[in-house]
């Protein structure tokens, strides 16, 4: 099987490891088959998935539309916290998130660390790569918050 059947089949299976695995040894795609993996990890509705092409294959992002990716950062946080807590948006997750990212022994012991470090990695270089971050304020549901303004507020 060559890599890139491989690589969907993994988008399909939702098998985030072996993802990062195959992506780590510097596949080649060209934009249509860049384009397919894409809608691929879209449909899957993986959003970790997602975040984890746009990190490593150059060019991804501009298969995203601003909202797309202004929601994107927002679901990330939302499917951590899922994953963590089993809550959709675990009340003050951006900034366990954030500070989890800048100091892992602050990750509490109850948490398996190895389970959300990669995520962790992924989740910071999403937030880079996209100049965003996820907050929840007043309303009715999180949204997205430029990178800068969100350091400002958390100093």
């Amino acid at each position: 099987m060559i890599v890139k059947d491989k690589l969907k089949n993994k988008i399909l299976e939702g098998e985030k490891e072996s993802i990062r695995l195959i992506l780590s040894e510097n596949l080649q795609v060209n934009s249509d088959e860049l384009k397919g993996l894409i809608r691929l990890s879209k449909n899957k509705g993986i959003k970790i998935i997602q975040a984890i092409l746009i990190n490593r294959i150059p060019n991804a992002l501009k298969f995203y539309t601003e909202k797309e990716q202004k929601d994107l950062i927002v679901e990330v946080i939302s499917e951590l916290s899922e994953d963590i807590y089993a809550a959709g948006w675990y009340d003050k997750i951006e900034y366990d998130l954030w500070n989890w990212i800048k100091n892992d022994c602050t990750i509490p012991k109850y948490i398996n660390h190895r389970v959300i470090e990669n995520d962790l990695k992924e989740l910071k270089l999403l937030s880079e790569n996209l100049n965003l971050w996820g907050i929840w304020e007043s309303g009715d549901s999180p949204k997205s918050i430029d990178l800068q303004n969100w350091k400002e507020k958390i100093k």
